[in-house]
């Protein structure tokens, strides 16, 4: 099988209606650990990727500090 680890930047747009400056959308998906991404308070908070065109994705990882206190719905089309 192909194993492709590539920056998600160069395959997608990362967009929220809340993201707060300067944690831009596209920090979530930059294969830079020193940066990141933070919407502000309101709710439901959102991010979305659009991949612009069909993958076969195997595995998400979602990485957030004191993950316990969130609560996490990933929707996939």
């Amino acid at each position: 099988f192909n194993h492709l680890d590539l920056t998600l930047t160069n395959l997608g747009k990362a967009s929220s209606p809340s993201s707060l400056f300067p944690y831009l959308p596209n920090h979530a998906i930059d294969n830079n650990l020193d940066s990141c991404f933070y919407t502000n308070r309101s709710k439901p908070r959102v991010w979305t990727l659009d991949m612009l065109k069909e993958w076969k994705v195997i595995s998400v990882a979602i990485t957030v500090p004191f993950a316990s206190e969130y609560l996490f719905i990933l929707y996939c089309s």
